[in-house]
């Protein structure tokens, strides 16, 4: 009951929200995300869409050779 009584009050007032930190860390995990792109690129030669899952299936199947 007492979890309840909790929640009520963060539905009705809201919780208080560090918007400096928030957007710190996003900048931090954007440049680390564009950090491990390059690592990516450098390891394999040549750039790619992480995101493509034809670009991967290309890479490992056919560029590398790796039977699914």
């Amino acid at each position: 009951m007492e979890m309840l009584q909790g929640l009520v009050c963060m539905q009705t007032k809201g919780i208080k929200v560090d918007l400096e930190g928030i957007a710190k860390a996003s900048e931090e995990t954007k440049e680390a995300i564009k950090d491990y792109e390059t690592t990516l690129e450098e390891q394999i030669g040549f750039e790619i869409n992480h995101r493509s899952s034809n670009q991967k299936m290309k890479y490992f199947y056919i560029d590398k050779g790796i039977k699914p």
